[in-house]
């Protein structure tokens, strides 16, 4: 009797074990696809935000101050941000590191908002971790 007692807690404990196991693979939750190749999925640190102003030219970005990403988006001294691209079946995305440029600022109209004028970085994915 105190064999099958025995094997009985035996199994339990080991079914217990296997119940927790949890996911099995890679987190793929922030995975982008780089808008160079279309094919490489990559990660992006969650701390990356998404830039919502304008980029008038692949060198150069626009926003307002509520269109800036937070400071948690900071790498460096620097906003690095995640610039969404049409390429890859409007899939793709650029990471870059925002430079403030100052002194082309745009000046507010009386009802506008002061935009915020940067030069715009691009940086490799084997520095987006950083």
């Amino acid at each position: 009797m105190r064999t099958i007692m025995m094997c009985g807690l035996v199994l339990a404990a080991m079914m217990s074990g296997c119940a927790t196991v949890g996911k099995v693979g890679a987190n793929t939750t922030n995975y982008r696809t780089w808008w160079r190749d279309c094919g490489v999925s990559r990660d992006v640190p969650s701390n990356i935000e998404v830039f919502h102003g304008q980029t008038p030219s692949p060198n150069s970005a626009i926003a307002t101050a509520d269109q800036l990403p937070s400071p948690k988006s900071n790498v460096k001294g620097v906003l690095r941000v995640i610039l969404p691209h049409s390429e890859c079946n409007g899939q793709g995305v650029e990471v870059a590191d925002l430079i403030p440029d100052p002194a082309t600022d745009i000046a507010p109209a009386a009802t506008a908002p002061k935009m915020y004028r940067f030069k715009v970085a691009p940086v490799e994915p084997s520095r987006w971790g950083e």
